[in-house]
């Protein structure tokens, strides 16, 4: 019941796309899930973006190291509240 945030890191192509939706749709059914979608070198953005936005979470490309610990932090400070308001 609790608030999860997963992080998926990836290279963003998924070797069966159909399997990874469908994979990707059954976490959407739990509305305590947020899916953040990470992705590395040369991904499928689409696809990546689609399926973050399913489990109402983003997707996002960093550049470099210093731009994925920025963005982290922002998304553990976020799941913090959720979790704080949760308990209440």
């Amino acid at each position: 019941n609790q608030p999860t945030m997963i992080i998926l890191l990836t290279d963003g192509e998924p070797t069966d796309g159909d399997a990874f939706l469908q994979e990707i749709k059954k976490f959407s059914e739990n509305p305590n899930v947020v899916i953040y979608i990470l992705g590395l070198g040369s991904p499928n953005r689409d696809l990546m973006t689609r399926a973050a936005v399913l489990c109402g979470g983003e997707y996002f490309e960093p550049q470099d190291a210093g731009e994925l610990l920025i963005w982290y932090s922002k998304r553990a400070r976020d799941l913090t509240v959720k979790l704080k308001a949760h308990k209440k």
